[in-house]
């Protein structure tokens, strides 16, 4: 009995050791910029909803599709690997959420894993609808009345830039990718993004944005050291 005691405790250090052994010291970071002059912001029209409306006052809503910092820095854009070390990657205990705030979603761009807990909150005081528009998972369309519990979906398969939508309110929109693995980032309101843990070796890294489409670069990562890769979109002439 105390031989199989001992081997029944060993077993999840053996899978603890078997998800890690794919994780590196390398690294990938960077900026993902703008070139020319970045689109005028629209406004968005929320009159037909008062709550909404009423919410931003003096400070309308505007399109959030294209967003550029001063020194030229495009947020919200999406780098990942898309050939990651071979690894049985754990499925983060922290649920990923996706939340409605002043009629607009929070985070725009939502990074979950496959199998984990995604929980769509509505932190506004009126009703909000969250339908995806999937090609691999399932759908989903449902109602979220104000003060409404939060709803919990979990994603079974891979799927790069699923849209998210509000019947209500049409300007709502919003991205969900689900990868098998940590190596993806989101660019912050400067443009950048580091990706960090990938062993030595050779990748695909693939730069994504809503309006741009994708690019796609290969790099080499080496153990211990940050691998520069910077990126610029433009829109079309």
């Amino acid at each position: 009995e105390p031989a199989e005691s001992a081997a029944t405790e060993e077993a999840p250090a053996e899978e603890t050791e078997s998800a890690a052994a794919s994780m590196g010291s390398g690294s990938v970071a960077g900026v993902v910029k703008f070139e020319g002059t970045p689109p005028e912001r629209r406004l968005l029209d929320t009159s037909f909803d008062r709550k909404c409306a009423e919410m931003h006052g003096d400070d309308p809503l505007t399109a959030e599709s294209v967003l550029v910092s001063d020194g030229g820095g495009l947020l919200n854009a999406v780098v990942y690997i898309d050939n990651p070390p071979d690894g049985d990657y754990p499925v983060p205990t922290e649920p990923a959420v996706l939340d409605q705030i002043g009629c607009m979603y929070r985070p725009r761009i939502l990074m979950t894993h496959v199998g984990q807990t995604v929980e769509i909150r509505n932190s506004d005081p009126l009703t909000h609808n969250v339908r995806t528009f999937s090609r691999r998972n399932r759908p989903f369309n449902m109602g979220q009345p104000e003060g409404s519990p939060d709803r919990e979906k979990i994603f079974e398969k891979v799927e790069m830039e699923q849209k998210v939508k509000c019947d209500v309110h049409p300007w709502m929109t919003g991205y969900i990718f689900t990868f098998e693995h940590p190596f993806h980032a989101v660019t912050d309101e400067n443009g950048a993004f580091t990706i960090e843990g990938l062993p030595a070796g050779e990748y695909y890294a693939i730069a994504w944005h809503e309006e741009y489409g994708e690019q796609e670069f290969e790099i080499t990562v080496s153990d211990g050291e940050a691998t520069e890769l910077n990126v610029t979109f433009k829109a079309e002439e």
